[in-house]
């Protein structure tokens, strides 16, 4: 199964959560939990020698041809490689998927398990550690998520019983914990819904629907910051399938150079914001956080996917940008990838 149909199946699952809720727009107050996850590390590898690779013209995302992977220059894990499955070899291809698993992880990347039509039980990412919170009893789980379990946090979000004021609280602590994927996804959404609700109620973008617009591309871009693209993949899946987003509402045609600039202060606003409730629980800016660096070269392979999609809405926000760190830019790593999946 290829990577691009597993983010866009992923994007739509996601998305199939968040939005059957009815979105309450009361505020909550704001409790802090405490992060948990393990960090791992790796003997670099020296018998290797690193060089820049470039993507033969005759190798796909199909390729079936194992011979011509395995015949590819091999980078060290270390080095500055980017296609993992053809640049590295099998050891460190294998321990970058390992990373990968605990990278997601640490970023609240976990859905549970499901039942297709056929009655076939799938495995999504990381739904084992929920399995024991998806039929909890609801005041339970809710108890569990109030005492910090993270893995509770994420269930109760995902849980179609537990009411939108309660998620929006339990959201707000995931992201101060640290959380980029369950945690944005569920508040980008109540932004989106509700700009889209109060347009829709006289057919004008207010000054209201502007500040929700911007709302929303906050929390997208500091999951960018992260280098998470799961909230900017749900965003563009929107912009494309949802009427009012993709005309009336489209940052194009609605924000203003001056409002780009708001959203990127925004960005920055709300890191401070986060770093300030996690000093007041002894707990390390968020910037501080180790990224491993796997989370640089999923994030890379995932834009990829989204500019084959979306490329020209992507091309429309990309006045957000940072000037430092993570940026949705199109590097030569994401064009590498670009190619391999755009044939």
């Amino acid at each position: 199964m290829s990577k691009r149909y597993l983010v866009l199946m992923t994007t739509l699952f996601l998305a199939a959560i968040f939005y059957t809720a009815e979105f309450n727009t009361n505020s909550d107050d704001i409790e802090i939990v405490t992060n948990t996850v393990a960090q791992k590390q790796r003997v670099p590898s020296n018998n290797i020698t690193e060089q820049k690779a470039v993507l033969p013209d005759n190798l796909t995302a199909s390729t079936t041809d194992n011979s011509k992977i395995l015949r590819f220059p091999k980078i060290p894990y270390e080095g500055d490689w980017c296609i993992k499955r053809i640049e590295l070899t099998e050891q460190d291809y294998q321990f970058a998927q390992q990373e990968l698993i605990e990278w997601e992880n640490s970023r609240g990347r976990m859905l549970f398990s499901s039942t297709n039509f056929d009655g076939e039980h799938n495995q999504h990412y990381n739904s084992n550690f929920l399995e024991p919170y998806k039929e909890m009893d609801k005041n339970e789980l809710v108890e569990n998520a109030l005492k910090d379990d993270r893995y509770a946090l994420i269930s109760a979000i995902q849980r179609k019983d537990i009411d939108s004021k309660t998620k929006k609280s339990l959201a707000n602590k995931l992201m101060i914990l640290g959380d980029t994927s369950t945690a944005l996804l569920y508040l980008y959404s109540i932004k989106t819904f509700e700009a889209s609700y109060e347009y829709r109620q006289n057919k004008l973008v207010t000054s209201d629907v502007k500040r929700l617009v911007k709302d929303a591309l906050t929390y997208i871009f500091y999951g960018i910051s992260r280098y998470d693209t799961d909230t900017l993949s749900s965003y563009l899946y929107d912009l494309r399938d949802d009427e009012t987003l993709k005309t009336a509402l489209h940052p194009k045609n609605i924000l203003t150079p001056q409002d780009f600039d708001d959203i990127k202060k925004n960005v920055q606003s709300l890191s401070a914001y986060i770093d300030e409730q996690r000093s007041q629980n002894n707990l390390m800016p968020i910037n501080q956080l180790d990224i491993p660096k796997i989370a640089n070269h999923d994030f890379q392979e995932n834009l990829a996917i989204l500019y084959l999609e979306h490329g020209d809405n992507l091309d429309s926000l990309q006045a957000i940008n940072s000037e430092h760190g993570p940026n949705i830019k199109r590097t030569d790593c994401v064009a590498k990838y670009a190619k391999l999946y755009g044939n």
